[in-house]
């Protein structure tokens, strides 16, 4: 969301009511029945303006038509309100796929690929021969912690020798999990506009998403899951290599209660999915943004986003709308049932939570969505 606010005289509803009818964008009865909540709006017609001569700065009755028209081209809305004689606020609202990620950049082969910048712990040199030793199966060990290695060049399918001694590598992180992940070259730290895959390439498992940069480049963005995945030697998800295998369905819980994550990330492991935690639903958007979900469990009083709002944003993206959303909360009253399921969660339960009674409803909303089931 994008405020900007000024301190004038706000607007005045007579006179945009006059000019509506003066320009023909209402009739005398439209704009006498439209209330004043709803005919400030009509600033964001094409060629309206309350100036009867233009000059330099204004009276063309284009720069709110241009602005809304931009909005509306990347998915979102623009909206105003204002006080009279105490200033008047526009607010744009654009979608979560909208949204600015840091990135590192790192090329492997012919092409450049992102990392997202929360998923790298740190860039490394590492000799040529023990990289080729770590991809075949050994280990690379980073603050004394062994890493399994995984070659980018050797997943995209571009594998090129290398002159150099040492080749750098990017020790990625998931989770409580890492992995080094060996590339040709680090481009560099950079910034740009998420946007999601849509659904026709939503199964290659390692891609999360693409970012856009400030000078029009595209680079895919790498999924540091699906990486922590393959580097475990376990088959990737969302591939086509994947069909007749037993997938982990990949959940992601949100809660801002220490105990309660760790506590429900243990029970649902050891069920046999795969978590990320999110302390709010700040957090849980940002994860939405460079991973793919089966289903989010979330709390509803948290700080900064909290419940409600975070099922209202994904409602809202496109490519969300059909993700599963299960509420646990300690506020199980009928008008906070009603409020959820009106947003569009699936199911609603209420702490302390049943165990066999939260894996049930998960695994029915999984299966209700075709979530991350064997084919």
């Amino acid at each position: 969301v994008v405020e900007v606010a000024d301190d004038g005289r706000g607007l005045d509803p007579p006179a945009l009511r006059e000019a509506a009818v003066a320009r023909g964008i209402l009739s005398r009865e439209e704009a006498e029945r439209t209330p004043d909540a709803q005919i400030i709006d009509v600033i964001f017609a094409p060629g309206f303006s309350t100036r009867t001569r233009a000059d330099e700065m204004a009276g063309r009755g284009v720069g709110l038509d241009v602005v809304a028209t931009a909005v509306a081209e990347l998915g979102g809305v623009m909206s105003v309100s204002h006080r009279p004689r105490r200033g008047t606020v526009f607010a744009a609202r654009i979608p979560a796929t909208q949204a600015i990620l840091e990135v590192l950049a790192v090329e492997a082969g012919s092409q450049t690929f992102a990392l997202p910048h929360t998923a790298v712990r740190e860039s490394l040199l590492i000799d040529r021969r023990e990289a080729k030793a770590a991809v075949e199966g050994g280990r690379i060990y980073w603050r004394g912690e062994p890493l399994r290695a995984l070659s980018l060049s050797a997943l995209i399918g571009e594998v090129r020798p290398h002159s150099s001694r040492r080749i750098p590598a990017v020790v990625v992180g998931h989770g409580e999990r890492n992995c080094a992940l060996i590339v040709d070259r680090l481009v560099g730290r950079e910034e740009g506009i998420v946007r999601s895959l849509g659904p026709l390439l939503r199964t290659l498992g390692l891609y999360a998403g693409a970012v856009v940069g400030a000078e029009g480049q595209v680079r895919l963005v790498l999924d540091a899951a699906w990486l922590l995945t393959a580097s475990m030697g376990a088959l990737p998800r969302r591939t086509p290599e994947s069909r007749g295998s037993r997938i982990q369905p990949r959940l992601l819980v949100v809660d801002d209660s220490l105990s309660v994550r760790k506590h429900l990330s243990r029970l649902l492991r050891g069920a046999g999915y795969d978590v990320t935690v999110a302390s709010d639903g700040q957090a849980a958007l940002e994860e939405l943004l460079v991973a793919p979900f089966d289903l989010v469990l979330t709390d509803l009083e948290m700080p900064r986003v909290h419940g409600f709002d975070l099922i209202d944003r994904i409602r809202a993206e496109p490519h969300l709308r059909s993700l599963p959303v299960v509420v646990l909360s300690s506020r199980a009253g009928r008008k906070h049932r009603a409020r959820a399921e009106a947003l569009g969660a699936n199911a609603f339960l209420s702490k302390p939570v049943d165990r066999r009674d939260l894996l049930r409803t998960l695994a029915r909303c999984l299966d209700h969505s075709g979530g991350s089931r064997s084919k």
